[in-house]
């Protein structure tokens, strides 16, 4: 049985899913931080917007004892605005190493599944002096279909039909332990995100930094 393989449709198509996943991570995470900032009634940006309109109040009735008391209260629902944003940001924090270490163990998971799958393949292609092992690389193309979806890989045939996998994004970040023919990673401290709050006059901007 012939088997139908496009290499440039297939990377094609495993640039896509990583371009995809990309995005969708990010949207899921950066979306919860924007409703937590800017969306909802008790957001960080209304509680400065209604400190800024009491603080010009009283500059206009610098005399008004209620527009005194106003600006208090204000200030004392900011104050405790910051403390609930800097809480939730640090629980998003937590949430993020988290699954980054999820990842990890997947992404090893996927090696280790993909060199055996590759080993067999090739002695098997050996053995049977270059007969394609068709369900062995049907499973192999579905292993770095999913693991591509987790992170971007890049993939060169080897002699053999092997797979070299190599994924850009993880060797830049993790730090590698070699394990026979596939490598284990592990996450790095430099890995770690850290967000953080800067304010800008009365605009609120979220950064994301890593610690190094």
């Amino acid at each position: 049985m012939q088997r139908e393989y496009d290499t440039f449709i297939t990377n094609q198509l495993r640039a896509a899913q990583t371009q995809s996943s990309g995005l969708t991570a990010r949207y899921e995470q950066m979306s919860k931080i924007d409703n937590m900032l800017s969306t909802s009634t008790s957001s960080l940006a209304t509680q400065m917007q209604d400190f800024f309109t009491s603080l010009q109040t009283l500059v206009s009735n610098a005399e008004d004892p209620a527009a005194r008391q106003a600006l208090i209260g204000k200030s004392e629902g900011l104050v405790n605005q910051f403390k609930t944003t800097d809480q939730y940001l640090r629980d998003q924090d937590k949430q993020v190493n988290i699954a980054i270490g999820a990842s990890v163990d997947q992404i090893n998971n996927y090696a280790k599944q993909i060199a055996s799958l590759n080993d067999q393949i090739s002695r098997l292609t050996g053995v049977g002096a270059g007969a394609s092992p068709n369900n062995l690389l049907d499973q192999r193309d579905q292993l770095v279909s999913e693991l591509n979806q987790i992170v971007g890989v890049e993939v060169s045939v080897q002699d053999g039909g092997t797979y070299n996998i190599t994924m850009p994004m993880v060797t830049h970040w993790f730090r590698e332990v070699r394990r026979g023919n596939w490598r284990q990673f592990l996450p790095a401290p430099t890995l770690l995100v850290r967000l953080s709050l800067t304010l800008m006059g009365r605009q609120a901007i979220l950064r994301s930094r890593r610690n190094y």
